[in-house]
């Protein structure tokens, strides 16, 4: 049996504080005495205490995803430096996959952006989008330059974000 994950109450009660009190010294609110905050935070260490991506994407409006859009060939090494730059940024990577040439393609997940790794053709790409797309093309490039290119082109994506 998969162990439940510790939520915000539990670490308000662990600590012998409110919800509120313990959600604004886990964000860095000034309104927190440093008595409490440094009380709360090693509560919350202690428990293993990770905030809900869900809760903080309602919040903010921020999914912390960004979509890597793949045709079925792809280069490992882009790929896992993409991972390893999001990851950097605080942010996760989600794979789906490129409909074939000439097929629209179609609405995904709520993402915060998208990034078009070799596209069949520009007409697959969407016209308008609500978030920023950039098309990332590998033709040519060595191993050590797809690298990186693709950590230079998650850092330009993260700033078009303001993340």
């Amino acid at each position: 049996m998969q162990k439940r994950r510790t939520s915000l109450t539990d670490v308000a009660r662990a600590a012998g504080v409110g919800l509120a009190t313990a959600s604004r010294a886990l964000t860095g609110n000034d309104e927190v005495g440093a008595a409490t905050r440094a009380r709360i935070l090693q509560t919350a260490a202690e428990m293993g205490y990770q905030p809900s991506s869900t809760a903080q994407a309602l919040r903010t409006g921020r999914t912390r995803l960004i979509e890597l859009a793949v045709t079925s060939s792809w280069h490992e090494s882009v790929l896992q430096a993409l991972f390893e730059a999001c990851e950097d940024s605080g942010y996760h990577l989600l794979l789906t996959r490129i409909p074939d040439a000439g097929s629209a393609l179609r609405p995904g997940p709520a993402v915060d952006a998208r990034i078009l790794l070799d596209p069949p053709d520009l007409d697959s790409a969407p016209g308008e989008s609500d978030v920023p797309v950039m098309t990332f093309r590998t033709a040519g490039l060595s191993d050590v330059e797809l690298v990186e290119a693709s950590r230079s082109l998650v850092h330009d994506l993260l700033s078009r974000i303001g993340a």
